[in-house]
């Protein structure tokens, strides 16, 4: 590759390895990394420097055509390749090339602006981005063009190649500990075991860089093309904006899947969210960076228990992520692979801002010389390379979410979210805590007859889902599914509880809500309710009381509203119906929220909602407070506490842009507040507080536009909104819980993002700002079941909030 890293930043390098411990002879003392001091003529390398140095800046390399590397002969020739990587790791020993001093220099120097840029709360891989093209020519120059010759050859930090990288690194440190073991004095077996580390500390540089995502599925040899004087004065295909295109696609992928991150998985049955180069000191990046840390720290001590009795073991490979498994893990789709079916074919993803989509452009590995360019510039000019890297902050909320997708006929993935303690490359000796992807599993799904859009998806209980689906052949055309899920020590397991096709006589209709309540005064069962509609008729439903209400408007003059209550007794045998006409109201509302108001908290009040495009006041919104009356049961009755329209002050005029609403006692002054989460054309979000004053009266609304001065991309048209509930923050310095924020997950070009929202203070006042934002989690495909099409067009089917 040309410009950029090739593993993690040379400052993430080396806070893995100045956090190992090295132990000694002579009472088994341990010394820390990072005072290992390895002496390389004046100056003293820690355990982590050396890991930073390996590859990057010291290797084999030559200013045209491509040198031999560790990893060429590992296969058929892996004394060749052991010794390949004692020559490399002399250079930095030796320092052969004179320039070690003033590397240094210019790390110590970017990794100080790093730090910085988070101390001020800003995201470590945009200030490594910032600056990133600054250093890379300063790395270039003063290496006298290694680290750029290197780049360009830089097999053995990708995939297999660094696994047989590590491999004869280690190789060859197991054997200097032998020779540690041999030697008569203390003083030699001190000094050769030192020397032993030493090669062990180059190997890691390799071992680590198997933790970063950029370099776990990237094709690095075959995105790759050699170049010498000859065909560089000839191809037009070189460039000389972006010149080697071939290995530009590798670093275009490589910094994609760098800063998506990845779901991975071991040998040893671990699974954890990894992210890749300039997201180390991201507080998403603590499991990973734990992993990293114990897999070096794990080779460390192998070198140990080689001097200690001669075994010699290669442990640390059962801790690297399984390249084999990354795409069967809900991934999303690379940018490149070799084609799974014909090695000879390399495919290209077709959308290249659409990263869940699984479509292929492929090409002959052999004719792509002439193709490079094109391809580069085509990554070049997308949106996916133009917005690599949103804002990322930390989130901390004791809420979870959880993901259902579906992923082909008769299996869904499930994937939770939430808080997590674990190390960090901050604070690598205690547990901090930080919110994460959690888990994953999948879910076989006895297949419908026929396909399944699934159109609603629902906790009805504690732990429990009920899915429904339409099946789009065959007589049986409805599809449920129960799920149970159960989840301990950041794991889940999932049992069906029933699963089943039915009929449900409605071909001619669409179906709309499913809700799920005790709708039988004699009976404690849980009942579900379809709702169906046309274009004629809809409903809105409360669900929480005992009472099933439905609403639809009446066509005609004068317009009215229609009320029909629903009553049920004798275990659902017996049906009770009546109907109430609310008249001059022509639109059903475009939301109706359950609200215990007033001082005795009765469940029998609803909150109705009237805003957008089918709004008769297009440029306002309109709050109504509804008592549901019951004092005559055969005569139900709706009342009118509150009505009132507010101006529309903010540029959010349809219905999609309304994303959730809820009531909370945001400010804690005793009076339950209506929040709702807006968004612009833009897709910059607001909240809305329209606060509560006296029973059932709502004052003007308060807005607060949430922004960030923390980096850029907070906010862009790409980060397409999917779904947002309440959701809890916990304030870090009181500790004191508040229930008034918002959990908005979104889609970044295909990928899940979340973003944190909650009040500023813990009381007294009603503003929200942002407390947090990933705007990827693991690389994890954002589609979920489906959309809604019946109420808030495009929110996901199948994501949760608790």
């Amino acid at each position: 590759m040309v410009g950029g890293t090739v593993g993690f930043q040379a400052a993430e390098h080396q806070r893995i390895g100045d956090n190992v411990l090295l132990t000694y002879p002579k009472g088994q003392s341990r010394v820390k990394g990072s005072d290992f001091n390895y002496s390389v003529g004046d100056i003293d390398l820690s355990y982590g420097w050396i890991c930073a140095l390996a590859g990057a800046f010291y290797g084999n390399c030559e200013l045209m055509g491509d040198a031999e590397q560790i990893s060429d002969k590992w296969a058929t020739d892996p004394e060749s390749s052991i010794n390949r990587f004692i020559l490399n790791s002399q250079k930095l020993s030796n320092d052969s090339r004179g320039y070690l001093k003033r590397l240094i220099k210019l790390m110590n120097s970017q990794a100080e602006e790093v730090y910085k840029a988070q101390e001020q709360g800003g995201d470590a891989a945009q200030a490594y981005v910032a600056r990133g093209d600054s250093y890379d020519r300063q790395y270039g120059l003063n290496t006298w063009f290694d680290y750029w010759n290197l780049a360009l050859c830089n097999f053995d930090h990708f995939g297999q190649d660094a696994i047989s990288s590590y491999r004869a690194g280690h190789t060859a440190a197991l054997r200097k500990a032998k020779e540690a073991s041999a030697e008569k004095t203390h003083s030699r077996k001190f000094l050769v075991l030192k020397q032993a580390y030493f090669l062990e500390a180059f190997a890691s540089h390799f071992l680590t860089d198997l933790f970063s995502t950029g370099h776990m599925r990237t094709p690095r040899r075959v995105l790759h093309h050699t170049y010498t004087a000859i065909t560089d004065a000839n191809d037009p295909n070189f460039g000389l904006h972006l010149p080697y295109p071939a290995d530009q696609c590798a670093r275009k992928m490589h910094d994609e899947d760098c800063a998506n991150g990845l779901w991975v998985s071991n040998n040893l049955e671990d699974s954890w969210p990894a992210y890749g180069d300039s997201e180390l000191f991201s507080a998403k990046s603590n499991l990973n960076f734990g992993h990293a840390l114990d897999a070096a720290q794990t080779g460390a001590n192998d070198i140990w228990a080689m001097f200690k009795d001669g075994t010699s073991q290669f442990r640390a490979l059962d801790k690297i992520p399984d390249l084999s498994k990354l795409q069967a893990l809900n991934n999303y789709v690379p940018m490149f692979r070799v084609d799974p079916k014909d090695s000879t074919k390399l495919d290209f993803r077709s959308n290249l801002d659409q990263r869940d989509e699984v479509s292929f452009t492929t090409y002959d590995i052999s004719t792509m010389t002439s193709r490079w360019a094109e391809i580069r510039n085509k990554i070049e000019v997308s949106g996916g390379q133009k917005g690599l890297h949103p804002l990322t902050l930390p989130i901390l909320s004791p809420s979870k979410l959880l993901q259902f997708r579906d992923i082909e006929p008769g299996k869904m993935v499930i994937s939770s979210y939430g808080s997590v303690m674990s190390t960090s490359a901050d604070f690598p000796q205690n547990t901090t805590e930080s919110w994460n992807m959690l888990s994953q599993i999948t879910a076989e799904i006895p297949q419908a007859s026929g396909s399944v859009n699934w159109t609603s998806a629902k906790r009805i209980k504690d732990n429990i889902y009920s899915l429904t689906g339409r099946v789009t052949t065959g007589t049986k055309n409805a599809y449920h599914v129960g799920l149970r899920l159960s989840a301990a020590n950041n794991s889940t397991t999932v049992d069906m509880i029933w699963a089943r096709e039915e009929e449900d006589d409605n071909s001619n209709w669409v179906q709309g809500d499913t809700c799920y309540g005790t709708f039988d005064a004699s009976t404690s069962d849980i009942a579900m309710i379809k709702h169906w509609y046309s274009s004629m008729f809809g409903y809105q439903t409360d669900p929480k009381t005992t009472v099933f209400i439905t609403v639809g408007t009446i066509p005609g003059s004068p317009a009215s509203t229609s009320w029909g209550f629903a009553t049920w007794s004798g275990g659902y045998q017996t049906l009770n119906y009546s109907t109430y006409t609310e008249s001059g109201r022509s639109s059903l509302g475009q939301a109706i929220i359950p609200a215990k108001l007033g001082s005795d908290g009765a469940p029998n009040r609803l909150i109705r909602l009237f805003y957008g495009k089918s709004y008769s006041l297009a440029d306002n919104l309109r709050i109504d407070v509804l008592e549901l009356d019951f004092s005559s049961p055969s005569k139900p009755a709706v009342k009118m506490l509150f009505c009132k329209n507010y101006p529309i002050t903010w540029a959010s005029f349809s219905e999609e842009q309304y994303l959730t609403w809820f009531v909370q006692d945001v400010n804690r002054n005793g009076r339950l507040d209506l929040v709702g989460l807006i968004a612009d054309g833009s897709l910059t979000p607001s909240v809305l507080v329209f606060p509560g004053q006296e029973v059932f009266v709502f004052g003007d609304p308060q807005r607060s536009v949430i922004t960030s001065d923390k980096g850029t991309l907070f906010t862009a048209p790409f980060l397409k909104p999917l779904f947002a509930r309440r959701a809890s923050y916990v304030f870090p310095d009181s500790k004191t819980k508040a229930d008034a924020a918002i959990l908005a997950t979104f889609s970044t070009y295909g990928v899940l993002g979340v973003r944190l929202i909650a009040p500023v203070a813990v009381e007294g006042s009603l503003a929200y700002e942002v407390k947090g934002q990933m705007p990827a989690l693991a690389g994890q495909q954002a589609d979920g079941l489906g959309t809604v099409t019946w109420r808030l067009p495009g929110e996901a089917i199948g994501i949760f909030v608790d």
